[in-house]
Order: structure tokens, then sequence, then C-alpha cells
């Protein structure tokens, strides 16, 4: 029976019943993942790791039965509950207290810290009270020292699932202590020289504090967001991490979220502490998993198969000495040397190299590369990149416009002006629009001059040509000293009585020469870029250059008479799949992002280089291609790669590129469209598994 005081009291009853000792995995975990408040557990970035991860996690960093075994964010203690069991099946026989005593837990949340108590302790039997489990903070815990009054001492293994945190939540999640963010950087930076980001993830500061703890020679496993590996956050670590360890493993898997309720995707990661003296460092081992774990580490339905089939999955990834490609995985093997220092993309300098695209880089992107690296070029190198505008208050700045219903409504200039405030003619003749706030759906006229048609996001981007010929939404566009109106003003003190102009962008966009509702920029005819996409490649031309939301980037090539020719380069099926190589995935929802950098390092065929009959080629195929509608990239007898005028598009890329063998061409693109619909298939498979999985959660809510 599980002792209740102290706990929930749904928590305490729904736990009632259950005897830890008589199974191998964490029993409390699931029960309390389902009974706290689902808001809470998010914004702590508190989430149950699955038994077959836990158990591939151990099966790298704990292969000695008498290893001290540290996770510094244990939660319910999922990681101690299968390090106790490995190590029990690694030596038989040994005493339980004595296995309990090589464990250590800590957690600064009391609830998951008293639970993974229990959990050992009803493993441990004579070891009751479980003394190896911290209720404290882990990043304030100084290194291990005989002045340190902790007592946890070195470990040989720290395996952990840290929480995970977006920067803007560290502060309120508390993970700091009487430590803020900005103090533990200054900590972290002094005792381990790693000089975090003011932007990472909270996980990002567990990596140089676990090292502290972590003997010469011992292993760290990490289960967290895919992001750093190549976010600029990330970028601090990825230099740190080698001159201190040895990367043996980064893995991820296509097939299946390990975390249905992150918004963000996710990895493992395998280091080993660096040893003085060791000699040559073996390869690293990047790995994608095309199969779900449960079907890769299939067992008898036993521990000890359940261990065994970890084990079997473990040496098969550590086995190849060259990269081994197979239907449920792929390994790639790179040097060490290929994971530290580099170019970052573009004319950004030296940074750190971005390991999700080594990861996730295709053999097709590698093979069409490496025959024709000197006629890509990098999208900033020939055009400008500009992120859209980032309003502060999208309801208030992008108002919707009303203007034909409410003249269908109230024929009669009287009522018209009665209903709307506004003057009928002059709404008929253009010269006012009636607009709705999203803010509050309060309706008000507003002068035609201060508006600008707006793209707010890729939903509205249905075609290669233009955006819609008439505008979901207008921007409120009202340069510095420019004539406003009476009617845009009461707008504006409309938006200051609901407080629009002390929303943080609106402060920080406001100085001596700009108001806080000054959006304006330079607009110039160009390209659009989606920030983000699923399951469609789409970049609309802009020639009448309407405003652009955030969610977009404008491409702007410097002679606007080739805007034609970039478009075709674009919208080609190697631009999609190099921005495939060079972006991050986002979340479970088979998403894919682009940052701007990312846009402006990203490689792409370059048409300035090449002869006019090249060019021509290329204009002529994006001309056929831009009379309909992109379709879908999923496989199916509809999909986009099946199209002919997307081949011939594609085939003129690779001429410009040089490849002038006709069989060749056809070759290069049969293997990337099977990459892709491959590549897609995996992610709509994906989502469906993450969505049903969040249907099933929400039934099971009390």
């Amino acid at each position: 029976m599980i002792p209740s005081r102290g706990l929930p009291p749904g928590l305490a009853e729904a736990l009632q019943g259950i005897d830890p000792s008589r199974s191998d995995e964490d029993l409390l975990g699931p029960i309390a993942e389902r009974h706290l408040v689902p808001e809470d557990r998010l914004a702590l970035g508190q989430f149950f790791t699955p038994t077959p991860l836990v158990d591939l996690v151990l099966s790298f960093c704990l292969q000695d039965a008498r290893a001290r075994v540290l996770d510094p964010a244990c939660g319910t203690g999922a990681f101690l509950v299968r390090a106790f069991v490995r190590k029990r099946h690694l030596e038989p026989g040994r005493a339980p207290a004595r296995i309990a005593a090589e464990l250590f837990g800590v957690d600064a949340d009391p609830l998951p810290a008293e639970l993974a108590r229990l959990n050992l302790a009803a493993l441990g039997a004579d070891a009751a009270s479980a003394p190896g489990i911290h209720r404290r903070d882990f990043l304030t815990m100084e290194a291990p020292s005989p002045e340190a009054d902790h007592g946890l001492g070195r470990v040989d293994a720290v395996v952990a699932n840290p929480p995970w945190v977006q920067q803007e939540s560290i502060a309120s999640h508390g993970a700091g202590g009487p430590a803020d963010p900005a103090t533990l950087r200054r900590q972290m930076a002094d005792r381990t020289g790693c000089r975090l980001s003011g932007r990472s993830d909270l996980h990002a500061y567990f990596w140089p504090q676990a090292s502290l703890f972590l003997r010469s020679g011992g292993r760290l496993g990490f289960v967290t967001s895919a992001q750093w590996l190549d976010a600029g956050y990330g970028d601090e670590l990825r230099r740190w991490l080698p001159g201190q360890f040895t990367v043996e493993v980064i893995l991820e898997s296509t097939a299946e979220p390990w975390f249905p309720g992150a918004r963000v995707d996710s990895q493992l990661t395998v280091l080993r502490r660096a040893t003085r003296g060791a000699g040559p460092s073996p390869p690293a081992r990047l790995v994608q998993l095309r199969r779900p774990l449960p079907s890769l580490m299939s067992s008898d339905g036993t521990t000890e198969g359940a261990l065994a089939a970890a084990d079997d999955l473990r040496d098969r990834i550590l086995g190849p000495e060259t990269d081994d490609l197979s239907a449920d995985l792929r390994v790639r093997v790179v040097s060490q040397k290929s994971l530290v220092g580099g170019p970052r993309p573009g004319r950004g300098g030296r940074g750190a190299v971005p390991w999700g695209r080594l990861l996730r880089e295709p053999e097709i992107w590698s093979r069409v590369l490496g025959d024709s690296r000197d006629r890509w070029v990098p999208v900033e190198d020939r055009c400008d990149v500009r992120r859209g505008i980032t309003s502060g208050c999208d309801g208030f700045f992008y108002p919707r416009d009303v203007t034909v219903g409410a003249l269908d409504r109230h024929p009669d200039p009287g009522a018209f002006l009665a209903a709307t405030g506004a003057d009928r003619q002059a709404c008929e003749r253009g010269d006012l629009r009636l607009m709705r706030c999203g803010l509050d759906a309060s309706e008000h006229p507003v002068e035609a001059r201060c508006l600008v048609p707006l793209v707010h996001g890729p939903l509205e981007m249905d075609s290669l040509h233009a955006p819609r010929a008439r505008p979901r939404r207008l921007a409120l566009w009202l340069p510095e000293g420019a004539a406003r109106g009476p009617h845009v003003d009461r707008y504006l003190r409309h938006g200051r009585r609901l407080g629009v102009h002390r929303r943080a962008t609106c402060t920080a966009r406001a100085s001596r020469h700009r108001a806080w509702f000054d959006l304006t920029r330079e607009r110039v005819p160009g390209l659009l870029w989606p920030k983000e996409r699923q399951f469609r490649h789409l970049v609309p031309a802009n020639p009448a250059a309407w405003a652009v939301n955030c969610r977009l980037y404008e491409i702007r090539p410097r002679e606007p008479a080739d805007v034609p020719l970039w478009a075709g380069v674009l919208n080609s099926t190697w631009t999609l799949l190099s921005s495939l190589v060079h972006g991050r995935p986002v979340g479970a929802e088979a998403v894919w992002s682009t940052m701007v950098g990312e846009v402006k390092g990203m490689p792409v065929p370059d048409p300035l280089g090449a002869a006019g009959r090249r060019t021509r080629r290329i204009a002529r195929a994006f001309g056929r291609l831009q009379h309909r509608e992109p379709g879908s990239l999923l496989p199916g007898p509809d999909s986009e790669l099946g199209q002919v005028d997307r081949r011939v598009l594609d085939d003129a890329v690779l001429v410009l590129l040089g490849f002038d063998d006709r069989s060749t061409r056809s070759e290069l693109i049969d293997a990337l469209y099977a990459h892709l619909e491959r590549r897609f298939r995996r992610q709509r498979d994906k989502e469906l598994r993450a969505n049903a999985h969040k249907r099933r959660r929400r039934g099971q809510r009390p």
C-alpha cells in the first residue's frame, strides 16, 4: 500500500491498492501524470518517459552492475526503477539494499520526489527510507567535495529526462531556486567554462551541471527536446560538449512521438566523459529510428526479455563501422572532428556545427551536393531575406475589412452613418474602410490610405502567383509624420484604452522617431517563404509588395527582374530538400520550421552563374507549373510528386546544376521523390499516432 500522507486527495485515492514492489516498472509515474493538472505539468516540463526508451538509455549508460547512477531530474523515478532492475539483472543475487544504495535521484518538486522514494523503498525492501532521493534543485547543488553537504559524490552514469521549459518560462518555473537564470549562467560559466545563451531552454543548464558529478569515463544519457541540435541557443553546448565528452550516440525517431503532449520533438544523446590518454576517440553514431521502439525492441514480455531487447538494439547501433541503412533504422558513422567547430551557414562567421543537420541529412542530398557543390549558393548571397512584421497585437493591428457587408446591410446613407459612424459615399469610393478590431469585435471606420493589404500566414497562400486578389486582413500602416485623419486617430485612442500600447513589442518599438503603432517598413516586390510548413511546398511571388506577417519571410532578389527566375528555383523540389536538411522539426505534428537565419544560409541552386539557355529552361518549366494550385506532398494518386510539370521543373534545375546526362537526371529525381515519399509517409503516421494518443489521454482524464 502507498502511504497517502502528503499526497493530493485524488492522487492518494488512485494509488490505493498499488504495490510498486510487484512490478519492475515505475507504476506510480503514469498514474501521477494523469492526476496532475495538465497545464501545470506542461509549464513545469514534466513528461513521463516510456519504459522502452528508459531501457535503451540505460543499456548505453549502465553496463556495470555496481555503477553509481544519478538522475538529476528524477520525477517519480522511472530511470531509477529500471536502473535497479538492470543492476539486478547484471548481477543476480545482490541484496536489494545494496543496489538501492547505488541509485541517486534529485528533484525540486516534492511530490514526484516522494513518489520516487516510495518506488525505490519498495524495491529496496530494508532500505525503506531510500536515502538516495534528494528533494532539491539540482542546478543549485555544489560539485562533489568534502565540503558539499549533499553527499552524492561522483557517479558512473547520469541519466535523465530533464524538464522541457523554454527560456521565457524559466524564471516562473523556479528552476534556479534562490538563483535567477542570469545568476545560474554565471555560476555554470565559473564552474564548468560553459557560457550558456540567455535564450537557452532549461534542459541546457543540466548538461554542464551534470558534468560536475560524472567521473572520468562515465556516461551521460539525456532525453531532451530536439531543438538544441540546431537552434542558436544550443551553439555553446555544441561547442562545449566535445571538449568534455566523446559523443557516442545522437538518436531520434521518425516513426513515433515519444512524448505526444510535448510541443517539440525529442531525441536522445549519449556522451562519455573524456579520459586523459585514452587514445583516438571512436566515431559518433547518428541514428534515425524508422519503426516505433516497442516494435524494434519486441520481446517475450518478461523483464529479462525487455532488457535483452534493449541491449540488442544498442549493439545494432554501435556495431557498424560505416553507415548502415535499413528499413527500420539508419546509422550514420561520423568522426568526432565533424561535430566540432566549422562555419555557420551563410555569412554569419564561425559557429557550432548544427548536429541535427548531420543527423537528418539524406543520401540523395549528399550525392547531389557532392557532384555540384560549386553551383549552390546561400540564399543571402544573392537575395535579401527579411522576417515579416511582429505587430505585438495582431487583433488590433490587422483588423478585418467588413465594409462590403455593412454597405449591403445599410443601403440608406443615414442608417449607414448611424450604424457605422462613417459616410457611406466615402466607403463606396474606397476612401474609408470599415474595420473590425480582433480584440473586442468592435467596428471602426479607418482612412483607406492608412491601410495596406496583408498576408497573415501560409494558409492564405494558395497559388504560385500573388496572394489572394482580395486580402483577408489589412494592416494598419502609419509612418511617422504622415497625415493620418480623424477616423484612424479615434481607432488609435481605442487601442490605448485597450492597453495595446503597453504590450511588450509595442513598448520596445516606440522611440523618439517611431510611434508604438508604426509597423511601416520599405515594401519591395519579392517572394514569400513560409516559416513553417507541413505537407506542401509553396513559395509565391509578391509582386504588389503586400505587407507580410512574421510567420512568413520576404525573399527579395537584388535585381527585381530576376524574381520569376528565383521563383522557379525556390519552388523546385531541390530547394524543398535543402530546407528539410537545414530546418528543424516542430512538435509531433509533422511541422517543419526554417528560422530566418537558416533561410539566409540555406544553399540553393545558383541561377545567376549559369548560361542563359539553362535559366530560360527553368523559366519555361516554372511557367507551366504556376497555372495550378500546388498539391500535397503526401503519397497518393494526386500527390504533387506525381505531377509532370513538377518533374520538368526539377529536371531543369538539375540541368542548371550541370547534370547534362538525361538518364542520370531521371535517376536522381526518382531517388529524390522516393526519399520524400518515405519521409512524408512516416511523418504523417507519426502525426496520426500523436493525435490518437492525445485523444486517449483526454478520455482518461479524471
